[in-house]
């Protein structure tokens, strides 16, 4: 089984409606790196939520194993918290996919 990295590359404030934030972050893939740029910070009714990238017509534009999402999420919220992007880290199960 392939060893996969998370690394934080970027993450700035962008309070716009549900929008609170956008991250990037660097997937190491057993020395293959891999930038995804764009990573949404949401609010929900009851929490956050972690988001991937998506196209025009909502389709996510990267498939990732839900072990790698979910590393995802902890990070770029970690991080969120970190810098007072969000008050408090209560994760929304969701996918990392923008609704339709």
């Amino acid at each position: 089984m392939a060893t996969v990295h998370c690394t934080l590359l970027n993450i700035v404030a962008k309070p716009a409606g549900r929008l609170l934030g956008l991250a990037d972050v660097e997937l190491d893939f057993d020395g293959v790196p891999v930038v995804i740029n764009s990573i949404r910070i949401e609010r929900e009714a009851d929490g956050v939520s972690v988001r991937l990238p998506i196209d025009r017509d909502h389709r996510p534009l990267v498939i990732l194993p839900d072990e790698v999402k979910a590393g995802i999420s902890d990070i770029v919220l970690d991080a969120a918290l970190e810098t007072g992007i969000i008050r408090e880290r209560v994760r929304v199960t969701v996918p990392l996919q923008s609704p339709p």
